[in-house]
Protein backbone atom coordinates (compact mmCIF):
# COMPACT_ATOMS: atom_id res chain seq x y z
CA UNK A 1 0.00 0.00 0.00
CA UNK A 2 1.43 3.02 -1.10
CA UNK A 3 2.58 5.26 2.44
CA UNK A 4 0.62 8.20 1.19
CA UNK A 5 -2.13 6.49 2.07
CA UNK A 6 -1.28 5.76 5.29
CA UNK A 7 -2.00 9.01 6.91
CA UNK A 8 -5.72 8.84 5.35
CA UNK A 9 -6.32 5.65 6.65
CA UNK A 10 -4.57 5.69 10.22
CA UNK A 11 -3.94 8.95 11.20
CA UNK A 12 -0.49 10.90 11.47
CA UNK A 13 0.09 9.84 14.68
CA UNK A 14 0.61 6.09 13.56
CA UNK A 15 2.81 6.54 10.65
CA UNK A 16 6.01 6.18 11.90
CA UNK A 17 5.50 3.07 13.77
CA UNK A 18 3.58 1.62 10.78
CA UNK A 19 6.96 2.89 8.34
CA UNK A 20 9.24 0.99 10.52
CA UNK A 21 7.00 -2.45 10.48
CA UNK A 22 6.76 -2.28 6.67
CA UNK A 23 10.46 -1.64 6.94
CA UNK A 24 11.42 -4.01 9.33
CA UNK A 25 9.64 -6.94 7.13
CA UNK A 26 11.08 -5.97 4.32
CA UNK A 27 14.38 -6.17 5.81
CA UNK A 28 13.90 -9.35 7.10
CA UNK A 29 11.92 -10.89 4.00
CA UNK A 30 15.13 -9.35 2.07
CA UNK A 31 17.85 -10.97 4.66
CA UNK A 32 16.23 -14.32 4.50
CA UNK A 33 15.93 -15.14 1.09
CA UNK A 34 19.44 -16.18 0.59
CA UNK A 35 19.39 -18.61 2.92
CA UNK A 36 16.08 -20.32 1.85
CA UNK A 37 17.52 -20.38 -1.69
CA UNK A 38 20.70 -22.08 -0.09
CA UNK A 39 18.49 -24.34 1.44
CA UNK A 40 16.63 -25.32 -1.38
CA UNK A 41 19.45 -25.86 -3.86
CA UNK A 42 21.03 -28.23 -1.05
CA UNK A 43 18.25 -29.63 -0.81
CA UNK A 44 19.10 -30.61 -5.09
CA UNK A 45 16.23 -28.14 -6.10
CA UNK A 46 16.49 -26.66 -9.32
CA UNK A 47 16.74 -23.15 -10.06
CA UNK A 48 13.77 -23.57 -12.31
CA UNK A 49 11.88 -25.32 -9.87
CA UNK A 50 12.42 -22.89 -7.09
CA UNK A 51 11.65 -20.13 -9.49
CA UNK A 52 8.30 -21.92 -10.38
CA UNK A 53 7.75 -21.97 -6.05
CA UNK A 54 8.45 -18.26 -6.05
CA UNK A 55 5.79 -16.97 -8.56
CA UNK A 56 3.37 -19.20 -7.16
CA UNK A 57 4.30 -17.77 -3.56
CA UNK A 58 4.00 -14.17 -5.13
CA UNK A 59 0.62 -15.25 -6.99
CA UNK A 60 -0.87 -16.06 -3.38
CA UNK A 61 0.43 -12.95 -1.95
CA UNK A 62 -1.24 -10.95 -4.65
CA UNK A 63 -3.99 -12.54 -4.35
CA UNK A 64 -4.02 -12.01 -0.70
CA UNK A 65 -3.70 -8.55 -1.30
CA UNK A 66 -6.25 -8.39 -3.77
CA UNK A 67 -8.50 -9.75 -1.01
CA UNK A 68 -7.15 -7.12 1.07
CA UNK A 69 -7.14 -4.39 -0.06
CA UNK A 70 -10.84 -4.62 -1.31
CA UNK A 71 -11.82 -3.54 2.13
CA UNK A 72 -9.56 -1.27 2.26
CA UNK A 73 -10.97 0.91 -0.16
CA UNK A 74 -14.40 1.02 1.14
CA UNK A 75 -15.76 4.30 2.24
CA UNK A 76 -13.97 5.27 5.18
CA UNK A 77 -14.71 8.36 7.96
CA UNK A 78 -11.85 11.08 8.23
CA UNK A 79 -9.55 10.59 11.21
CA UNK A 80 -10.50 11.92 14.19
CA UNK A 81 -7.72 14.76 13.77
CA UNK A 82 -9.92 15.97 11.11
CA UNK A 83 -12.24 18.63 11.63
CA UNK A 84 -14.89 19.69 9.41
Amino acid sequence: MPAARWPEMYGTNHCPAIRSLTVGIAVLSTACAPDVMGWLISAAVGLEQQYLIFCGYVFICALGFVLVLRSLWRPHLPPSWVTP
